[in-house]
C-alpha cells in the first residue's frame, strides 16, 4: 500500500513540476517602443499661439530593435480650448531629451493651462512599407497592450484609440480611457475589446496606430515610457495550475480510499 501511495505521489508531483514549468513560460512580450532615444533632439517641437507653427508636428525616428517595424511617426496636433490674448507655448513634445518633464527615454508630451493635444503615433514598416504581417498574439499567447507612464503632472483622464490592419486591409480598433492618471503607471488596452471589421487577424497585423487624446484633461503632461503587447499575467496562469493540480491531489486521495476499502 505504502508503494502504491509511493508511486502515486511521485506521478503527482512530477504533473504538477510540469504544469508549473508550462504555466510559467508564458508568451513573449513584443515590444511596440521604448522610446530609448538619446540626445535626439526635436525641431519645431514647440507650439506658439496666435500664429506660428500651425501645421502639425511630424517627426520620424528609426531603431530595428527598440520600435517595431523598425520605424515609428509621431504627430502632435495642438488644440486652443481658450487662447490666451499673448503669445505663448500651448503644446511641446519631445523624445530622447530631458525637456523637463522626465529623463530620456521616453515620449514626453505636455500642454499649458486652457490647451490639449493629439498625438498620433504610426508603426506600418520602414518608408511605410507595412509590418508584414506581424503575429501580435505571438502564437495565441499574448492578449493585451500595456502603456507604461511616468506621470509628472495630470488631473483626470487620457483617451487612447488603439488601431491595427491586417495584411488584407481591414481593421480592428478600440478606445479606451486611461482614469487616474495621477496615480498610476500602467494601463492595458485588451484584445477582446477591439472591435471592427469581420476577419481581421490580429495574427497577420500590417500596421499599428495609436492615439493619445489629451481633451478630456487640459494642462496636462506625461511621459510615456514604454509599449508593449504582453501576454496574459503568469499569476493567472499560476492559479489556474494549482487548481488543477489539487484537483489531481484530491483524485490521487479518492483512490487510495477505494484501494483501502
Amino acid at each position: 500500500m505504502n508503494g502504491i501511495r509511493s508511486v502515486t505521489a511521485s506521478a503527482l508531483g512530477g504533473m504538477v513540476a510540469a504544469l508549473l514549468l508550462a504555466a510559467s513560460a508564458g508568451g513573449e512580450a513584443i515590444l511596440v517602443d521604448s522610446f530609448s532615444e538619446v540626445d535626439a533632439t526635436l525641431n519645431a517641437n514647440w507650439y506658439l499661439y496666435p500664429s506660428e507653427q500651425q501645421v502639425p508636428w511630424q517627426h520620424t525616428s528609426s531603431d530595428p530593435t527598440e520600435i517595431l517595424g523598425g520605424e515609428r511617426e509621431i504627430q502632435l496636433t495642438p488644440y486652443d480650448s481658450s487662447p490666451p490674448p499673448l503669445k505663448s507655448v500651448v503644446a511641446s513634445a519631445a523624445v530622447g531629451v530631458d525637456a523637463g518633464l522626465a529623463p530620456e527615454g521616453a515620449l514626453q508630451v505636455g500642454t499649458q493651462q486652457a490647451h490639449s493635444a493629439v498625438v498620433t503615433l504610426t508603426y506600418d514598416g520602414e518608408e511605410s512599407d507595412g509590418l508584414g504581417g506581424v503575429d501580435l498574439t505571438d502564437g495565441g499567447t499574448n492578449d493585451r497592450f500595456v502603456f507604461t507612464f511616468e506621470w509628472v503632472a495630470a488631473v483626470g483622464s487620457l483617451d487612447a484609440t488603439v488601431t491595427v490592419t491586417d495584411t488584407e486591409g481591414r481593421q480592428l480598433s478600440q478606445a479606451d480611457t486611461f482614469s487616474d492618471v495621477g496615480s498610476r503607471t500602467e494601463y492595458s488596452v485588451f484584445f477582446a475589446g477591439f472591435s471592427g471589421d469581420p476577419g481581421t487577424s490580429l495574427d497577420s497585423v500590417d500596421s499599428l496606430e495609436i492615439v493619445l487624446n489629451t481633451a478630456l484633461t487640459t494642462q496636462i503632461d506625461f511621459a510615456l515610457e514604454s509599449i508593449e503587447i504582453v501576454p496574459e499575467p503568469a499569476s493567472w496562469a499560476l492559479l489556474a495550475t494549482g487548481l488543477l493540480a489539487l484537483g489531481v491531489c484530491r483524485c490521487g486521495r479518492r483512490g487510495h480510499r477505494e484501494i483501502d476499502t
